[in-house]
Parts: C-alpha cells; sequence; structure tokens
C-alpha cells in the first residue's frame, strides 16, 4: 500500500469515527415523543434519557488515559468502534431496559472518543494536527445536524423510529473494517526505561512538581471549568431539549428537527474559521464575549417563542423570531465551543498542564452538564419548557460574564 493511500484509510477512519459521535445524542430529541410513547416514560425517565450521555462525557474524561494505557490505543479504539457500531444499531428493538443499556454504552464510547481523538490525530497525523482535527469536529457537527433534519423524515419512511437510529449504524461497520485492516499504524512505540535511579530523581520532581502546579488549586482553572461547562450545557440542552420543546409549544415534529437541525448546523463554517484562526485573534475576549452574547440573544428569543405559543403567532411573528433565533445561538454556540476548547491550551503552562487542565474542565465540566441537563428537561416536562429555557438563558447570561474573565491575558501558575 502507498503512503497515500495509507493516509487516506487513516483519515477516512477518523472521519468515520466522527460520524458515530454526535447523531446517537441528537437524534433521540425529535424522536422523543414517539419514543416515550412507545415506551410509556415519565418525566424522570425522561430527563435520563436524555442526559445520560452528559455523564458519561464527564467519567470518560476522567477515565480514558488511564484506559489507553492499560489497552493501548489499538485495541482501545476498535472496541470503540464495535461498540458504538452495536449500540447504535440495536437499542431501540427489544425494550426500554436495552434502550436505556444501549444508551449508556454508546455514550461512554462517544465520551472515550472525545478524549483519545486528540491524541489519535497527532499520533498518526504529527504534520497536520490542525487540519485533522478541524475535518474531525466538522464531520461531527455536520452529521449531528443531518441527523436531527433526518429523523422524523426518515422514521416516517420506514414507519419506525427504531429503524431511523439504527441507520446511524451503518457508518460503523466500514470504520471496525478501516481499523481492524489499519491496526498495525496505531501500536504505540514502546518508551525507553530510564536507569532506575534517574526514574526515582525524575518520579520525586515530577510529584513536587504536580503539587506546585495542581489546577485544583488555582481560581482562573475553576473560572475555565465553569465557563466549559455552562457552555456545554447550552449546547447539549438545545441538542437533547429544544425540539421537544418546541414540538411542546405546538411545532410539528418535522420543523422542529430542521429548526434544530439549523440551530446546530448555521454557525459550522464559523466554528471551523474560529478554530483555525483563533491565535490570530487579537482580543479573544471581546470574541468569546460577543459570542456568548449571540448564543445568549438566540436563547431569549427561543424562549419567547415557547413562551408564546407556536399556534398563536402569525406568519410575520414565527419568521421574525425562528430565523433570528436559530442564527444567533448557531453562530454564538459554533464560536464559544472551539474557543472553550483553545483556552485550555492557551492558559495552561506545559504540556503537562495542558492534559491536567483538560481533564479538569472536561471531566467536572461535563458532570455539570449533565446535572444541569437533567434539571433543564426535568422542568420543561414538569413545569413547562418555558420554565426550564428562562432558567438556561439565565445561565447563559453567567456566561457572558465568564467569557470575559477566561480570556484575559495570562497562563495558570507553572
Amino acid at each position: 500500500m502507498t503512503k497515500s493511500n495509507r493516509i487516506g484509510l487513516l483519515l477516512l477512519g477518523v472521519a468515520l469515527l466522527a460520524t458515530l459521535m454526535r447523531p446517537p445524542i441528537a437524534i433521540v430529541g425529535p424522536l422523543l415523543g414517539q419514543i416515550t410513547n412507545t415506551y410509556q416514560l415519565d418525566s424522570v425517565m425522561i430527563a435520563v434519557l436524555n442526559s445520560l450521555p452528559l455523564l458519561c462525557f464527564g467519567l470518560g474524561a476522567f477515565l480514558a488515559p488511564k484506559l489507553e494505557r492499560q489497552l493501548g490505543m489499538r485495541t482501545l479504539v476498535i472496541a470503540i468502534s464495535i461498540l458504538l457500531t452495536l449500540s447504535i444499531g440495536v437499542r431501540g428493538w427489544t425494550g426500554e431496559a436495552l434502550f436505556i443499556a444501549g444508551t449508556l454504552v454508546l455514550s461512554i464510547c462517544i465520551s472515550l472518543a472525545n478524549v483519545l481523538l486528540p491524541t489519535l490525530v497527532r499520533m498518526l497525523f504529527p504534520n497536520r494536527i490542525a487540519l485533522v482535527t478541524g475535518l474531525y469536529v466538522t464531520v461531527m457537527a455536520v452529521s449531528a445536524s443531518l441527523s436531527a433534519l433526518a429523523a422524523v423524515p426518515s422514521a416516517e419512511l420506514f414507519d419506525s423510529w427504531q429503524v431511523a437510529l439504527s441507520l446511524w449504524s451503518l457508518p460503523g461497520f466500514f470504520a471496525i473494517a478501516i481499523w481492524v485492516g489499519m491496526r498495525g499504524s496505531l501500536a504505540a512505540k514502546p518508551a525507553q526505561k530510564p536507569v532506575q535511579d534517574r526514574a526515582n530523581t525524575a518520579s520525586e520532581a515530577a510529584s513536587a512538581q504536580v503539587r506546585r502546579t495542581s489546577v485544583y488549586r488555582q481560581a482562573r482553572a475553576w473560572l475555565l471549568v465553569a465557563f466549559f461547562a455552562i457552555q456545554s450545557l447550552g449546547f447539549y440542552a438545545v441538542l437533547g431539549w429544544l425540539a421537544p420543546a418546541l414540538v411542546a409549544a405546538g411545532m410539528s415534529e418535522v420543523d422542529a428537527g430542521a429548526t434544530l437541525a439549523l440551530a446546530t448546523g448555521v454557525g459550522i463554517p464559523l466554528g471551523l474559521v474560529t478554530s483555525s484562526l483563533l491565535h490570530r485573534v487579537r482580543s479573544v475576549g471581546l470574541l468569546n464575549l460577543t459570542a456568548s452574547a449571540l448564543a445568549l440573544a438566540g436563547l431569549a428569543l427561543f424562549a419567547a417563542l415557547i413562551t408564546t405559543g407556536w399556534p398563536n403567532l402569525t406568519q410575520v411573528q414565527k419568521l421574525s423570531l425562528v430565523v433570528p433565533a436559530t442564527l444567533l445561538l448557531s453562530l454564538g454556540q459554533a464560536v464559544t465551543f472551539p474557543i472553550a476548547l483553545s483556552l485550555i491550551s492557551m492558559k495552561a503552562a506545559s504540556d503537562a498542564q495542558t492534559t491536567q487542565l483538560s481533564s479538569m474542565a472536561q471531566g467536572l465540566g461535563y458532570s455539570f452538564a449533565f446535572v444541569g441537563s437533567f434539571a433543564i428537561g426535568f422542568l420543561g416536562t414538569e413545569f413547562g419548557f418555558p420554565v426550564s429555557f428562562g432558567v438556561l438563558s439565565l445561565l447563559t447570561l453567567i456566561q457572558l460574564w465568564l467569557s470575559w474573565m477566561v480570556a484575559r491575558p495570562g497562563q495558570l501558575s507553572a
């Protein structure tokens, strides 16, 4: 096999793995009414179902490095691809228990892939890290939007929401074939063992350094965790609850799914540009503040629409609310997400501190987002979605302040 063919297959493998990482979550919102009717879920189970992935994302941020050390990248990537494919394919077919179990398995796999993909890209494409990272982030965003857009139409076409869910397992079979065939490229090089006394000295020095530089003891790190947490909560609350909220407000399932697709997809090009040009921006804080303000404005407009009720609006009022809300929310969230990830690297003082800060931000941030997303869903199903989207807007107002604070000049203490 030529080098170019090998690189092409590995690139395809990364893209196919990325294709499995967002549709299983994004597709549930538009189909939540049908799933609820099938399994007769109560408000607590509905909130758990839509929030479970975020809990796993938090756990995965802490577990992934340990599993990678124990199993190796090759075994882990193949196992993730197989488990993701199977859980996406079968979770809707044999009852409520399997649906919850399948959601749990795929969520854990996605959480591990979230953490491992940057390392995988660095390993396979050391000279093309920015390009390949932009590729897989874009693939995740596009596939999430497509799954939301196609959810209800495909369920109607096949007269089965289970088929609509299972269709997104198909890319996984190709991913498995590629990773198994290219498994030699995933073999990690064994590290050379140093002389014992040098190892002890280095270990002692490293331990002392960790104690001095622990990110858990630095206020700036906690501000970054808070920003990452609220930004993640905003994105996944929209992904999981916007479509059900719009349906509850009187919009059709098809239109609600299309609105969600646009709300998660319109800003993709801007997010990609932000990722590639962020190092050239004169004031990251101003950009972050502006993007958070856009997201807040979009959420506030959606809250107004949900509170008023879709049937109670004239055609002009519908357009004047839906179009600006979708554009503002999509653009705002598309820009704040790459900034949140980039700030982890920008504010850390070393490679080791970057890993520590990333684990802290993602682990605690996604855990908070799980609790918040559960609360948003429970409030919506019990007391009405105007209440839950009002709360979400208030949290995004806090994000507005954090967006400036976390981007101030300077790094964490070394």
